[in-house]
């Protein structure tokens, strides 16, 4: 009977690529995920790489989304406001709705 030859990603256990792992136990989610991208292309059996990209899927989930940062603008309306009162234009809030000749449309 002729010998199969046996891939390197087939040789591991879908769960077992020693790389993929160490990379996941320090926490390089990406980089985990980018190995068993690589580990599934070389595998030619399905249930493996389903079971593969179910853990690459797993990785991929354990990336840490950071919430982006509320834009501090009390600094720039602190200068707008000082810059305006300089040079004589400050007007107290919604004044500029209530300049003489101004009208509302009525629609």
């Amino acid at each position: 009977m002729k010998k199969q030859r046996v891939s390197h990603a087939d040789r591991m256990c879908a769960a077992e690529d020693a790389l993929a792992v160490r990379l996941e136990n320090t926490g390089l989610w990406r980089r985990a995920a980018a190995r068993w991208s690589v580990v599934m292309a070389d595998t030619q059996d399905e249930k493996k790489r389903a079971k593969i990209h179910q853990r690459q899927k797993w990785c991929l989930s354990q990336i840490d989304s950071p919430e982006p940062d509320k834009p501090d603008c009390a600094g720039v309306l602190a200068a707008a406001n000082g810059t305006l009162q300089r040079m004589g234009l400050q007007q107290a809030a919604g004044d500029i709705f209530r300049r003489p000749g101004y009208k509302k449309n009525a629609e």
